[in-house]
């Protein structure tokens, strides 16, 4: 293995090192962060082996890889590793690896190629240069691998390479894949270019999709049953997956299938349209005060081009209905601020929940200020926290298919649902995405009104008095 690490630098390679490369050098050489030995699947193996014969000209082929695969089968350490020893095999070679988003490109792959480096003293020796704020690795054979996320757009030009390597594609816009991504593989007439598109098979909507049903590429496909083989899942924890997951989410996370979860509606329209039954009607004071508590969520407009939105909640036992919504457009956030603030006094509200992302916050702390003084709790959300915000939206999607909240009978108010779609991150986790052509600001009024009840706790459920229970004697 040392000779073979000497002349690495001299791209004397043929099939047989390849095999060595594979079975033997990497599990001597390479450790994971956990300090244990890193030993390829034989599935890893196999693609791994495919791509190298082709890079030095052993093999023919396109030179283009389509690979879909199950969740936690180790699509990640599969590319962290090829892009590595194709850095250290050619010489002079420039490699690009291209995540969905910036934590994912630089934790998840350029991380595991340093480690892999600075673990291992030889291999350390051969770098030239580490510079993980812009994820770029340099070697003293010339080779370089940049890793980058697809959504800076912008900081995708100007880059190009023999290799790019495009990890989770079914989550990357498909338009930015085609028009940045793919315009980085250099053109060589040695044929050595080399594009991977690698991801789950969650969206047909996407270039993935297209790679895979097109004649281009060299297809693979990766199940749970492969990763059981190898010891990396466990069958028991499948099965009890199975159980979870409805048929179609089982198929594209496991199975490996192709089928679009993307566009999922996120709310039951049939639900909605049920739970919108209250006639629109003006509340005096005296029926204002029949409420047990009353909350305004708002949803604050930015840079006076889009709508800001108030919504009205008041809680009757454990019964919620909506009592109004109020929106205006193109408003500056000083206007804006008056307008909450008349709003809440109208209504005699208990407590304001604002969104306080970006310039939100400064009408927050203003709100807050103002308002605080005269009775009125006020309650900033921050929509840019990615799991308080799916929590915000799972919460409304509850009372609305399970609890006791009821909304008005309003063709407006029931067609920003629609805005509202399914999204899976790459780890099989759902999130929630808005389509751009469809209003959504009295929703997100809304589940900012209702997040003001019970500190995010879902009505409907029984309130225990522990103390009181514990007292009673039978």
């Amino acid at each position: 293995m040392k000779e073979l690490m000497d002349k690495m630098r001299e791209v004397r390679i043929n099939e047989g090192k390849v095999e060595r490369i594979l079975n033997y050098w990497i599990f001597e050489n390479l450790k994971m962060a956990n300090g244990e030995r890193l030993e390829l699947t034989s599935y890893q193996r196999d693609i791994a082996k495919d791509v190298l014969l082709r890079a030095f000209g052993l093999k023919s082929g396109s030179g283009k890889y389509c690979i879909v695969s199950a969740t936690r089968v180790g699509k990640t350490e599969f590319v962290s590793v090829v892009a590595l020893l194709l850095a250290l095999l050619k010489k002079g070679i420039e490699i690009l690896v291209v995540a969905p988003i910036y934590r994912q490109a630089i934790e998840g792959i350029y991380d595991r190629i340093e480690g892999y480096l600075w673990r291992n003293k030889r291999l350390w020796k051969m770098v030239r240069r580490v510079q993980r704020n812009i994820g770029r690795i340099e070697l003293k054979n010339g080779s370089k691998i940049l890793c980058l996320s697809a959504n800076n757009t912008e900081g995708l030009l100007g880059f190009g390479g023999q290799v790019v390597i495009v990890d989770e594609a079914g989550s990357i816009d498909k338009e930015v894949l085609r028009q940045k991504v793919l315009r980085m593989i250099m053109n060589k007439k040695d044929g050595g270019n080399l594009l991977f598109v690698i991801g789950t098979p969650h969206n047909k909507d996407s270039y993935l999709y297209d790679a895979w049903v097109g004649k281009n590429f060299e297809k693979y496909r990766i199940t749970w049953k492969e990763a059981v083989n190898e010891g990396i899942m466990d069958e028991r924890e499948i099965d009890f997956i199975r159980k979870e997951l409805s048929e179609d989410e089982f198929a594209v996370w496991y199975e490996a299938e192709w089928r679009d979860l993307s566009e999922d509606d996120f709310f039951d329209m049939e639900r909605v349209r049920e739970k919108c039954v209250i006639e629109k009607k003006s509340y005096d004071k005296k029926s204002l005060e029949r409420f047990d508590e009353i909350i305004l969520g708002c949803d604050v407009a930015r840079y006076g081009t889009s709508k800001s939105a108030i919504v009205i909640l008041g809680r009757l036992g454990e019964n919620v209905y909506m009592i109004d919504y109020r929106t205006v457009s193109k408003k500056g956030l000083s206007w804006q601020m008056g307008w909450i603030e008349s709003t809440a006094k109208k209504f005699r509200a208990n407590k304001v929940v604002v969104d306080s992302t970006g310039l939100g916050s400064g009408v927050h702390d203003v709100l807050k200020e103002k308002l605080e003084g005269k009775g009125i709790e006020v309650v900033g959300f921050n929509f840019g926290r990615k799991k308080e915000r799916f929590r915000l939206y799972d919460r409304l999607k509850w009372e609305i298919e399970e609890g006791n909240l009821y909304l008005l009978k309003d063709e407006k108010l029931r067609g920003q649902f629609n805005a509202f779609k399914v999204k899976y991150r790459a780890d099989g986790s759902k999130d929630v995405i808005k389509l751009r052509n469809v209003e959504n600001d009295i929703i997100d009024a809304l589940a900012l009104s209702l997040h003001g009840f019970g500190g995010g706790e879902v009505f409907g459920v029984l309130d225990i008095d522990v103390d009181h229970l514990m007292s009673v004697r039978v």
